[in-house]
């Protein structure tokens, strides 16, 4: 099955969690972190070194492949905040 890019969205991620803003077409995404290491989690709870997993500039998180069947929920349910300095991410959504 083909991807299809639907968009893009590019995040700051500071020092209060954030989460993205999927399209509603949007049943798969990746995020790209572009600048400074952040923390994440996919269950809607507070990303910290405590809870959940780390990213660094240049990873790439892959919000398609783990075999969960609502991709939509786990899209709304992923949260980020920056490890130190404020972070960037880039979001791409595809259908």
């Amino acid at each position: 099955m083909a991807l299809n890019a639907i968009s893009d969205e590019h995040v700051t991620v500071s020092s209060a969690s954030i989460g993205i803003t999927a399209p509603s077409a949007a049943n798969r995404c990746y995020v790209e972190v572009t600048a400074n290491a952040i923390y994440y989690t996919f269950d809607g709870g507070t990303p910290a070194s405590s809870n959940g997993g780390e990213a660094n500039a240049g990873d790439v998180i892959d919000i398609m492949g783990y075999g969960h069947h609502d991709m939509k929920s786990v899209m709304e349910n992923f949260k980020m905040i920056r490890q130190s300095a404020d972070a960037t991410a880039k979001v791409h959504y595809f259908d």
